[in-house]
């Protein structure tokens, strides 16, 4: 939560590359104190009269500019007819390609703010399809504005994560450091629920970047860097990053886990004093996630002590504010899911009744061609050899209009065809994923006497807590489903490996699917009833090396194969 505060924060800073210079000097000075004084920008706009512009261009130039610089001085929007005037008039002028994209990225900002994801999403991505190719920040902009929405809607999946990787790409190849720190933060944290290493390194670099250019936001990255060298049990490390936040940057962060990290990895280190120290110094829960947090380390400072009844009922609290979350975080996405399913719904009517009106106009141009030809042909007093004649070309222009409508309809059907295969590969992945969520069963606590289903959400926070799990074996159907998935979205790789790699086991293959698919150590663990989580990648680098014979990782293996560098 913190980090994506950090990340709004800096999407802010969108940068200005105009295309065609305005009339009107106000609007020219305005663009130019956007980026780096937004308040001086907007006292500039609200001098302007919009009556007193001279064209239509000026009065949309700036609506867009007044729109960006509200946003830039985090002034809240209250509706989206101010940058709707910008967003029509560069819709009808796309000759100005680069206000277009502007204003459909503001449109979406603003959507975002009016508590409508959905739109926003719709207006970023007609944002990077309008960014023209050398226009790298705007087209990377688009994509963090859309990974971070996936973040926040669903999770920080395959897609997710390549966006976020493009768009760090290109904000490289501009040596734009304010970005690059923000995507390498991004990538930090959503490499950190399943591929630790990359994790650590794209933290890494936010660390380095925001000690460079931004000192006071390097502490959001080091506690996530914290955190995620505290699971991995390397506690010393976990701990000097967290007593560094403690010292040096309190003030700079959101929420309080670093003290945990520090405490809990001083208790892990054998170092009571220092851990009751910490524990003496953490500021009281401002928040429901402070308070989590408070408890765990109640309970794991409890627990060291042998009070055991202490540190369960520390931990007993800790759940209460933990399912609070959940129960939150739940309900936000089904009110999404509702939002989506109405958008979609309501997307599907505008389709259709947009084929209609395609339908319709061109039975009435062609209605208006046949008539305008029979009228000059009446006219003229044309012999009847001509008239035959004109005749028959009109009857072949009529055949040519109603070909170009057969034509169109059966775009139309490919087009279809293509959502419904695409549906398909998302609902093979979702069977898949609920036939998984719907099986696994959680122990329940000593104190209760039976077990009880959990939710998705509330399993991973119970495996985070490292509760035992009941041995659980997916069914044929889920592999199958798995497979298809992946086969989809990764151009028939599964297939590919079946016929060049005889000696996979079949499980192998199911394994391989996982490994694409990007699903969590701890879940393939549950799957394959491993011991725990690092067999699951020590077994990852055995498939590769030794079974495959592949000396490069899954990531490589997978980027060559989309781009036919591999034998067949």
């Amino acid at each position: 939560m913190v980090i994506y505060t950090a990340v709004v924060g800096l999407l802010v800073l969108a940068g200005c590359r105009h295309g065609q210079v305005a009339c009107d000097a106000r609007l020219v000075q305005a663009d130019s104190l956007i980026a780096e004084a937004p308040d001086s920008a907007l006292a500039v706009l609200e001098g302007i009269d919009a009556g007193s512009l001279a064209t239509d261009a000026d009065r949309a130039y700036l609506a867009l500019l007044t729109t960006q610089a509200r946003y830039r001085a985090y002034i809240p929007a209250t509706s989206d007819s101010l940058i709707n005037v910008a967003v029509d008039y560069y819709d009808r002028h796309s000759s100005d390609r680069e206000k277009l994209t502007r204003a459909l990225i503001y449109k979406g900002a603003v959507m975002e703010e009016l508590g409508n994801p959905e739109d926003a999403m719709r207006y970023y991505k007609q944002a990077e399809t309008a960014a023209e190719s050398e226009d790298l920040f705007n087209q990377a902009y688009c994509k963090i504005r859309i990974a971070t929405l996936y973040q926040q809607q669903l999770s920080s999946d395959s897609s997710t994560i390549r966006l976020t990787k493009e768009a760090y790409m290109q904000f490289n190849a501009l040596n734009d450091t304010n970005y690059m720190m923000v995507t390498s933060g991004m990538l930090g944290a959503m490499y950190g629920k399943f591929l630790l290493d990359s994790a650590v390194f794209y933290l890494h670099e936010a660390i380095r970047l925001s000690q460079e250019f931004r000192p006071s936001e390097q502490y959001d990255y080091i506690s996530k860097l914290a955190g995620i060298y505290f699971y991995r049990g390397e506690y010393t490390k976990a701990k000097n990053l967290a007593i560094n936040i403690i010292e040096n940057g309190q003030q700079y962060c959101g929420e309080n886990q670093y003290f945990y990290y520090a405490a809990a990895s001083y208790v892990k280190l054998g170092q009571l004093d220092s851990a009751r120290y910490i524990q003496s110094v953490m500021p009281l829960p401002e928040c429901d996630v402070d308070s989590m947090n408070y408890y765990q380390l109640q309970s794991v400072l409890a627990e060291a002590a042998n009070n055991y009844k202490s540190s369960h009922g520390n931990f007993k609290q800790s759940q209460v504010v933990a399912n609070k979350i959940i129960t939150a975080r739940d309900n936000n996405l089904k009110e999404t899911e509702l939002t989506y399913e109405k958008h979609l719904v309501e997307n599907e009517k505008q389709s259709l009744s947009h084929h209609n009106q395609v339908l319709l106009s061109i039975i009435i141009a062609v209605s208006l061609l046949l008539l305008v030809c029979s009228l000059v042909m009446m006219k003229l007093h044309k012999s009847a050899n001509e008239y035959k004649t004109e005749y028959l070309k009109s009857k072949t222009e009529l055949n040519k209009a109603i070909q170009l409508l057969k034509d169109k309809q059966k775009k139309i059907v490919v087009l279809e065809e293509r959502d419904v295969n695409v549906s398909k590969l998302v609902s093979y992945r979702l069977s898949a994923l609920n036939e998984l969520y719907q099986n696994i069963r959680v122990k329940a606590p000593m104190t209760e006497k039976v077990k009880k289903i959990i939710t998705f959400s509330g399993f991973l926070q119970l495996l985070h807590e490292r509760k035992q799990i009941i041995n659980y074996k997916p069914s044929d159907t889920f592999w199958e489903s798995m497979r298809k998935s992946v086969d989809g979205e990764l151009n028939g790789i599964v297939t590919f490996v079946e016929e060049n790699y005889k000696q996979l086991t079949q499980d192998d293959i199911n394994l391989f699917c996982m490994y694409c698919a990007n699903i969590s150590p701890q879940i393939i663990k549950l799957c394959f009833n491993y011991s725990n989580a690092k067999t699951v990648s020590n077994y990852k680098r055995r498939l590769l090396k030794e079974k495959m014979g592949l000396d490069m990782s899954l990531e490589e293996f997978i980027a060559q194969y989309l781009n036919h560098n591999l034998p067949q």
